[in-house]
């Protein structure tokens, strides 16, 4: 007996489905689910990394690495790595709302500067990273790869230059779509790191990347103005 060939095709998708031949959920459903519960976290450590660029500010503060805590919406607690008015600089920043205060690596004493990276600006329920990502062009899934030890979705996608730029510290040049990154945990949909490539700001390297990667999630941080100021 001879089976017709459009029974043939539909018996192979079916069987194809209960193996596990999906190709899983969709980009925009991982950063929709990913965009919820990341808005919820109230705590976490965060690492900024800038390569072939920088973090500039007002103040004369270039900031090219981050490594702290941030309680949201805006309080953050950091190592920094960068320069101060063109000197090589590693110190400690604090962030309490509005405030901004950088130990002098020479007297030890807290001093005010002003930064153009904040944790208010990052997780601004409007203009920051998750309503920002969540309407990202061309996203895709491309993949998995861990993130320390979370198993995470990778997912590939293009955002304007406006609207990514501020949010890493940066003054966009052009509004151009430039490529993002994003990996987000496969069990719990939190967002553990974003990374945008390509020149954002004047003078940026072509192959310029900026990093954003968090971690310890909810854990108790407690973050205070530095004594004295």
């Amino acid at each position: 007996m001879k089976i017709p060939a459009l029974a043939v095709a539909s018996a192979i998708v079916v069987l194809a489905a209960g193996c596990g031949g999906s190709s899983g959920p969709s980009a925009a459903s991982v950063v929709s689910r990913s965009a919820a519960a990341t808005a919820e976290q109230k705590s976490f450590h965060v690492v900024v990394g800038v390569d072939g660029a920088a973090l500039t500010s007002k103040s004369g503060l270039t900031l090219t690495f981050a490594d702290g805590d941030v309680i949201v919406p805006g309080k953050m607690k950091a190592r920094v790595g960068g320069s101060f008015l063109g000197i090589p600089l590693r110190s400690e920043l604090v962030v309490v709302g509005a405030k901004h205060w950088l130990r002098n690596p020479l007297s030890g004493a807290w001093q005010n500067v002003s930064i153009g990276l904040g944790p208010a600006t990052f997780f601004d329920p409007k203009t920051g990273v998750l309503p920002v990502i969540s309407a990202a062009h061309d996203l895709k899934v491309a993949g998995s790869e861990k993130v320390g030890a979370v198993d995470c979705y990778r997912l590939t996608g293009k955002v304007p230059a406006g609207k990514i730029a501020p949010l890493v510290g940066a003054k966009a040049a052009t509004n151009d779509l430039v490529p993002i990154e994003l990996w987000i945990g496969k069990r719990d949909s939190l967002l553990y790191r974003v990374r945008v490539d390509g020149p954002l700001a004047a003078g940026d390297a072509k192959n310029a990347t900026r990093t954003v990667e968090l971690s310890n999630f909810g854990e108790r941080v407690v973050i205070t103005a530095p004594r004295g100021t």
